[in-house]
């Protein structure tokens, strides 16, 4: 709040909007509802805490203390999921960003947490060469740009839903993009935004922070080249709300300098709200129902072949085995 001229109060508002939005919005229902996805929660609670603790050592009475705990809370996110890899490198930007260090001062102070922080690596750098050796090393290059491709046309819808919430996918599928052509302006969009995301670093800007740490979150995913799963939504988890976080702490700046917009602002953050917890909650009732979810998940993207598989299976289960039947010719 400091270095953005804003007040406590404004700051708190913003934080409170931003979590409130981020618990009750529709893109959040994949990773809380989809049990073997809880991984998902945890690695964002890891992150979340490491950086919340790395801040609060600024200026406290024992700094070693909150920085031990944001080094044991980025072990903890390490050990959730592989998606924390690049956590180290977010909080040495944090800092950049969020204090006017130079690089020598920032060592000077940071350089035992960092180096702690660094240690965490090998947790998850046994487990991917463990268990993802073969995704790591083993694409060829057109198969990684491929790859590339279709994750970057599934970014830029997960963006979309973002702000309207409208054909959620609970399983995108295994089909990748045919090539450049086929998705051409989401994958500009991705290089602007990441070009955006490295001038604002240059700048030492805050909010570029929260929209590298979001890449940052995703690239794991674009590397390792997760088998048969390329796009997915609980993935966007944790950089959905880093995103939120983002525009309500814009807004939040914009109401500082404009104390006339606080209350339309308020009004429009509660209606909001409200309209993404009813949303949330029909995409959620969705999950008890298996038939209904995929039918929906056809419906909201028809390329989607595994859509067809998983309904295949559920009326399999269910004894509607010519309905079955077609569910797999469509699916092959």
């Amino acid at each position: 709040s400091m270095r953005a001229g804003v007040s406590r109060g404004v700051a708190w508002w913003s934080a409170f909007f931003a979590g409130l939005i981020w618990a009750v919005h529709p893109l959040a229902t994949s990773a809380v509802h989809y049990v073997i996805q809880r991984m998902e929660l945890l690695v964002a609670f890891g992150f979340l805490l490491m950086c919340w603790a790395q801040y609060r050592a600024f200026g406290a009475r024992h700094p070693r203390r909150w920085l031990a705990l944001a080094a044991f809370a980025c072990l903890f996110g390490m050990g959730s999921k592989e998606t924390m890899f690049l956590a180290p490198v977010l909080a040495v930007l944090l800092d950049r960003c969020a204090v006017a260090w130079s690089w020598s001062e920032q060592w000077r102070s940071r350089g035992v947490y960092y180096a702690a922080l660094a240690a965490t690596w090998l947790w998850p750098a046994s487990r991917l060469m463990v268990f993802s050796a073969d995704g790591f090393f083993g694409a060829d290059l057109a198969f990684r740009w491929q790859y590339f491709l279709t994750v970057s046309e599934g970014v830029v819808r997960h963006v979309t839903l973002l702000f309207w919430p409208q054909g959620q996918v609970f399983d995108y599928g295994t089909r990748l993009v045919g090539g450049l052509g086929d998705v051409a302006p989401q994958f500009y969009l991705v290089l602007i935004a990441g070009g955006l995301v490295l001038w604002g670093l240059y700048r030492r800007s805050v909010a570029a922070w929260a929209g590298a740490a979001a890449f940052a979150i995703l690239l794991p995913s674009w590397v390792n080249l997760v088998p048969g799963q390329p796009v997915s939504e609980h993935r966007f988890y944790l950089p959905s709300g880093l995103l939120i976080g983002l525009v309500c702490g814009s807004v939040g700046v914009l109401t500082a300098r404009h104390a006339w917009l606080r209350r339309p602002v308020a009004v429009a953050a509660c209606a909001a709200s409200l309209a993404l917890a009813l949303a949330g909650r029909q995409r959620a009732g969705l999950y008890a129902s298996p038939v209904a979810l995929m039918e929906a998940d056809i419906a909201a993207w028809p390329r989607g072949d595994r859509s067809h598989m998983n309904l295949g299976l559920v009326l399999e289960v269910q004894e509607d085995y010519a309905g079955a039947a077609r569910q797999y010719e469509l699916a092959m």
